[in-house]
């Protein structure tokens, strides 16, 4: 199965894919939203438009019925007044006439015949003989402009009921000599109560044009529902309207304002925001919440399907695919029923892929092991063709006469069982192109420290030689191990040469390191057998070695050094000699420490 780390290295993926196909999805739709939404406030504003002509329709209806019952009161007023009996002031038959007037209608309370001074000249009923309209400032004002009017909201002098008070002029030859007026319950004005239905639980009032209420017909009979202003339905002269202001009572509301008396008295109509305008609101609210409805729906459905369908096998594929690349190639794409046919035969080219790729890597396995032995015969035959020419090397040491020539063929058998000891060990690693580079130099420093010196004793005469190894664990290919192996049997040999005379002991140490930059530093130390030494550093390489038999050793070491692209310098100080040749890491790239 795949690794469990590849749930977690695939979940940020897999939300980044769904957030871009859900904004692709919401881009694609919200066009259609918007002109969807834009459609829906349309009708909404036609709807509260619709609402608010309504409003004003029923406004001006109440009106309508208002104005037609008083009118009828005015015709039964000027009726009565232009009667003879009225005009004479003539009682009994004046007082029967208003009891005709007040027994026509059951909303009406008293009628009362005044003279210009305001005094009560007879009555529908008996009045008492102090009752006087002469400081009525409704009375003073109808003797201003005698003309029929409603006056404001009163409570009855006799009855003490709220009452109405509407008033007609009585003429006599073309002068008007008092007023007759008709008291009207305002309680028994509920007929518009029927009306309030239309307006949708709306309130009802007239006013006049100074904000005087003449008749509230609301549910509660209070005022507080009209505007704070009381003379802002005058402002809308003689045209119907409707507005929104606040009312005495702080709640803002719809008023709905047409003209009852021209210039005189106005019907306002008043209702709750909500109450009016809450069914505009639900019979657009479907328009405007489905759009946005079906993106969601959208949405989710596509979350959900992509997850289902796409999202979870690509997150399948995704962690099968790392699980491929660490080499498990055996692993077999597993699907269910649900996949579809384009994810079924994506899954079926990866397994034939897998397969292929598993195929393909047992043949390059089998053909890398095969290169592998065949490298590791060569490298046993090319040892046991060197080790044959050092063994034709010593043959041919005995039959030399002169020590000149065992001494040349001597140096040249033991750079001959360098190059075979370097594949040796290539032979021996357990990688044919990799080898231990400290053991190498181990096995090469100590051949070359138990070869003797050169045109002196036998190995076994020579005095006691102290060899010190300092080569830490450095692995090297062949084109590296080959020239370090030579320049370390030079230097060794030529370090072993110079400290080892005299009769007196020797010590020589060998150091491999890697510097910081990469590169590799050889460096081989010895004590001078001469005392007479003085300091010298930085002599050039040639100097490093004797002239005579030795002149090639060091024309070989100045070589190798070449080869490797590295430099040799010699440091003397006292008795002490070291040789260092450093290698860049252009060479040393191949080394691994």
């Amino acid at each position: 199965m795949p690794h469990r780390d590849d749930f977690e290295e695939t979940a940020a993926g897999r939300s980044r894919l769904r957030g871009r196909i859900a904004t692709l999805l919401c881009l694609a739709v919200m066009p259609a939203v918007i002109l969807s939404v834009a459609d829906g406030l349309r009708r909404y504003t036609r709807v509260v438009e619709e609402r608010d002509a309504a409003f004003v329709a029923a406004a001006q209806q109440d009106a309508r019925a208002t104005r037609d019952a008083l009118l009828e009161i005015r015709a039964t007023l000027g009726a009565t007044a232009a009667s003879p009996a009225v005009k004479a002031f003539e009682s009994p038959a004046c007082d029967a006439h208003l009891r005709d007037i007040v027994v026509s209608s059951p909303i009406h309370r008293l009628a009362v015949a005044v003279d210009a001074a305001g005094a009560v000249r007879c009555a529908s009923r008996p009045m008492p003989p102090e009752t006087s309209f002469a400081d009525d400032p409704a009375l003073r004002r109808f003797f201003e402009r005698p003309r029929f009017d409603v006056a404001v909201r009163a409570v009855g002098q006799v009855s003490g009921e709220e009452v109405l008070i509407a008033s007609a002029p009585i003429e006599r030859e073309g002068a008007v000599v008092g007023a007759l007026t008709l008291s009207i319950s305002a309680a028994a004005l509920r007929y518009f109560e029927a009306l309030q239905s239309a307006g949708g639980g709306s309130m009802r009032a007239i006013v006049d044009a100074d904000g005087a209420v003449l008749l509230d017909v609301s549910a509660n009979g209070a005022d507080a529902w009209l505007p704070r202003d009381r003379a802002w339905p005058a402002r809308f002269g003689a045209e119907p309207t409707v507005a929104i202001a606040e009312s005495a009572d702080g709640v803002r509301r719809v008023f709905g304002v047409s003209p009852f008396l021209a210039d005189r008295a106005w019907l306002v109509a008043g209702a709750e925001t909500g109450a009016l305008y809450d069914e505009a609101i639900l019979r657009v609210l479907p328009a405007l919440v489905a759009p946005l409805l079906t993106l969601a729906i959208a949405v989710g459905v596509s979350w959900f399907a992509l997850d289902r369908l796409v999202i979870r096998h690509l997150d399948y594929l995704a962690r099968l695919a790392r699980a491929y690349g660490r080499g498990r190639l055996d692993l077999k794409p597993r699907l269910d029923d649900t996949a579809p046919a384009e994810i079924a035969s994506l899954f079926g080219s990866v397994g034939k892929m897998a397969a292929q790729l598993a195929d393909r890597e047992r043949d390059l396995r089998r053909s890398a092991e095969t290169n592998r032995l065949l490298l590791l015969e060569v490298y046993h035959r090319v040892r046991n063709n060197l080790q044959l020419i050092a063994s034709l090397l010593n043959l041919q040491m005995r039959r030399a006469d002169a020590d000149v020539e065992r001494a040349a063929l001597g140096r040249l058998r033991d750079r001959v069982h360098s190059l075979a000891l370097v594949h040796e060990k290539l032979y021996e690693s357990d990688a044919p192109d990799a080898l231990d580079v400290a053991s190498l130099i181990g096995d090469v420093a100590r051949a070359a420290a138990s070869g003797g010196v050169v045109g002196g004793p036998s190995p076994a005469a020579l005095p006691a030689l102290e060899l010190d190894l300092g080569v830490g664990p450095m692995v090297v290919g062949p084109e590296v191990a080959t020239p370090l192996a030579l320049l370390v049997e030079e230097t060794v040999r030529d370090a072993v040469r110079r400290s080892v005379g005299a009769g007196r002991d020797g010590r020589v140490r060998v150091t491999l390191e890697r510097r910081q930059d990469g590169g590799i530093l050889l460096a081989v130390e010895n004590d001078e057998a001469d005392e007479a030494q003085r300091p010298r550093a930085g002599a050039p390489a040639d100097g490093c070695f004797a002239a005579g038999d030795e002149a090639a050793g060091a024309r070989l070491v100045a070589s190798l050094a070449r080869q490797m692209r590295g430099e040799v310098t010699e440091l003397r100080e006292g008795r002490r000699r070291v040789v260092r040749i450093a290698a860049p890491a252009t060479i040393s790239g191949e080394v691994r420490g």
